[in-house]
């Protein structure tokens, strides 16, 4: 006898198939930037930008910048590139843009190959602006602790002048300005002026730190063009205190109530113009202490080149670093932060054999004393070169 299931079960299997579409990634696009153009000591600034088809927001980079330029990336699809080329800077410079779409699988990138050209200051072609040029002495005061500061104003003209207004000012609280003159050549050449001091008077001048040059012509000729720089004007400073490591930083300033920075220029058409006011030292002059670097004494000259760690350190707000050199050799030791952009060169010249120190005084090439953080100091003479880190702790 053969026993039956009272029921019988039927098993159903169900395969499910999923089916993911993933979409190609694209490539983002890189804003056409085209070739640039610029004149040695004159600012060049522009805007990169990218766009994603996928909606991401690129990374912009650069390779190949030329030396002190940047390329900074806002984060938004935008990035600036900033350089402003000293007046041993022409030539011609290739640098690559990149935007990059970051994506971790299948990454693409987009690059333009930018040709930057600079043309050689020619402070004498037509259309060039004018520009000044400061000359700077310091001497010791005889028979006393100050120092005496020879300021000549100095101007590079292609075109006769007919107006000039041009301010300054300093930071270094221990210098005073104490009286100015013009020469023979603006004093006859502006009939109206010239003018030094901020609203006329020699007190205003020193306690908001700034100078300037102001004349007119009126009914006499103005300043005529040269093939070479012309002496305009002497400033007279007392400087009542000046450490190894101080340093004056004489900076571009407006003066009140004028906005610009300007020269009147008659180019001998009777067009009146006015041009940009372009400072030789492309925004900052900075005079050292020529005793930044100090000798040590010592027993025979160093076998080997070396570079210690600074002491103190941490500091705040100065700092000694000590390098030996064994043979005469041109000597550079510069102070870069964490990003590696220059932050002051604190030696740059042919040097003896010696055991030297430098001081820093956390101020950066304009003046700036820099905020608190790590920094790195690199000491290059003939093939070496050495990098130590240090930290400022305020």
């Amino acid at each position: 006898m053969k026993l039956r299931p009272l029921f019988s079960l039927t098993w159903l299997f169900l395969i499910a198939v999923i089916t993911v579409t993933v979409e190609a990634n694209e490539p983002p696009v890189l804003n056409p930037i085209g070739s640039k153009s610029i004149t040695e000591g004159k600012r060049l600034t522009f805007e990169v930008s990218a766009w994603d088809p996928d909606g991401t927001t690129p990374s912009l980079w650069a390779s190949n910048l030329p030396s002190g330029a940047s390329f900074v990336d806002s984060g938004n699809g935008t990035a600036i590139f900033d350089w402003w080329p000293k007046y041993d800077d022409a030539g011609t410079y290739h640098v690559l843009f990149w935007a990059d779409d970051d994506d971790p699988i299948d990454p693409f990138t987009d690059t333009e190959l930018v040709t930057i050209d600079v043309a050689e200051y020619q402070p004498y072609d037509p259309g060039i602006p004018d520009t000044v040029e400061l000359v700077v002495t310091v001497q010791p005061d005889e028979g006393s602790s100050q120092f005496n500061v020879e300021l000549q104003l100095y101007v590079f003209n292609d075109s006769t002048i007919i107006g000039a207004t041009a301010g300054f000012s300093w930071v270094n609280p221990n210098l005073q300005l104490d009286s100015a003159k013009a020469t023979s050549l603006t004093s006859s050449g502006f009939d109206a002026g010239p003018a030094f001091y901020r609203g006329g008077n020699i007190d205003s001048s020193n306690f908001y730190r700034q100078f300037m040059f102001k004349g007119l012509k009126i009914s006499s000729t103005g300043v005529p063009p040269a093939d070479e720089r012309q002496h305009w004007a002497t400033y007279y400073f007392t400087l009542s205190y000046w450490s190894a490591i101080d340093s004056i930083v004489i900076d571009t300033a407006l003066v009140p109530p004028y906005d610009s920075l300007i020269f009147t220029v008659d180019d001998s058409t009777e067009l009146i113009q006015q041009v940009t006011f372009v400072p030789e030292w492309a925004g900052k002059l900075v005079i050292k202490d020529v005793s930044d670097v100090r000798v040590v004494d010592g027993v025979g000259l160093p076998e080997t080149f070396s570079l210690s760690q600074n002491y103190p350190n941490p500091f705040n707000p100065t700092t000694q670093i000590n390098f030996e050199i064994p043979v005469r050799s041109r000597v550079t030791l510069t102070i870069y932060n964490v990003l590696g952009q220059k932050v002051t060169t604190l030696v740059d010249k042919e040097m003896s054999a010696g055991r030297y120190i430098a001081d820093w005084n956390s101020a950066s090439d304009g003046g700036t004393i820099v905020a608190s953080g790590v920094y790195f100091y690199k000491l290059e003479a003939g093939d070496f070169i050495q990098t130590r880190k240090m930290m400022l702790l305020k």
